[in-house]
């Protein structure tokens, strides 16, 4: 039973190590989106 128990946490363990990458860590805060968003509409500006 112990190596079982063992076996499932080595196999599960790298699928929570995976999971917080779901959202980026801060590399993508509220500054950078904003400024993403506002040379998006220059382009649309410029391309109409």
């Amino acid at each position: 039973m112990k190596h079982l128990l063992i076996f499932l946490s080595i196999i599960a363990f790298p699928l929570f190590l995976n999971a917080h990458c779901q959202v980026p860590c801060g590399i993508y805060g509220d500054h950078a989106r904003v400024v993403a968003l506002l040379e998006d509409a220059e382009t649309v500006i410029k391309a109409c």
